[in-house]
């Protein structure tokens, strides 16, 4: 199957159309194996077990990925609550002194919901105060302010990364669930056209392994052979 393509079945139900292929292919081999590529068979089975595998790593990325968003957010809540404290600090404490407000980043627009835009007014901060430390203290800004200022910086920064580094693993698992699924397709319909032709005088038995393929809404079609399924498995590719 060409990488790529676009999957037409939920994971859930390749999983079942997987093990019914699998089990007719088993139980009529010896008149599909001369019409299919060596290795078809054998092959389903173990791409049925890594379609297993990969969905539930998929599904572990996404929610690791969620967590991550969740840290995030609530790293970059603290900061822009910091970095606003501090700034109403200094344009309090020095309203005239333009000059001492721009070394802190009064008036630079900063987005609450972006880490980077937090992360760079933390920063700004920091070096104004290590700049000149007495007019900050003058304006209220204490030691263990700039001390929390670094913990936040340190705590955005770990959290940008973590967030990126999720978002990468996610993208991954989901990939790999893809391809497993492709393969399986793939083989599912290898075995179908191949009992098509090796079952042509046989009808209700071809019309089994026909009936195999899923409907275009990606469910079983009516009288398909069903197999045992994990519920859990029954969810839509992401």
């Amino acid at each position: 199957m060409r990488q790529g393509r676009k999957l037409s079945w939920r994971v859930g139900v390749a999983l079942r159309v997987a093990e019914a292929a699998y089990r007719l292919a088993t139980d009529h081999r010896a008149a599909l194996d001369p019409r299919l590529p060596a290795g078809v068979i054998e092959g389903l089975g173990a791409d049925m077990a890594a379609l297993r595998g990969t969905s539930a790593g998929a599904k572990a990325a996404r929610a690791g990925k969620r967590s991550a968003t969740i840290t995030q957010h609530e790293a970059g809540r603290r900061g822009y609550e910091l970095a606003m404290a501090i700034r109403a600090a200094v344009r309090g404490g020095e309203p005239d002194d333009k000059a001492l407000q721009k070394a802190f980043g009064v008036g630079d627009q900063v987005h609450a919901r972006k880490v980077t835009s937090v992360e760079a007014a933390i920063e700004t901060i920091l070096r104004g105060a290590e700049a000149d430390p007495e007019r900050a203290r003058g304006v209220g800004v204490l030691p263990e302010d700039i001390e929390e200022a670094r913990r936040v910086r340190e705590a955005l920064s770990t959290a940008d990364a973590s967030q990126e580094g999720k978002a990468v693993s996610s993208k991954v698992a989901t990939s790999n669930r893809d391809e497993a699924q492709r393969r399986v397709q793939q083989a599912v319909r290898r075995i179908v056209g191949a009992a098509a032709l090796a079952f042509r005088g046989q009808p209700d038995l071809a019309r089994l392994f026909a009936d195999l393929i899923p409907s275009r809404g990606g469910k079983l079609e009516k009288g398909a052979p069903a197999a045992p399924s994990d519920a859990a498995a029954d969810t839509k590719a992401a």
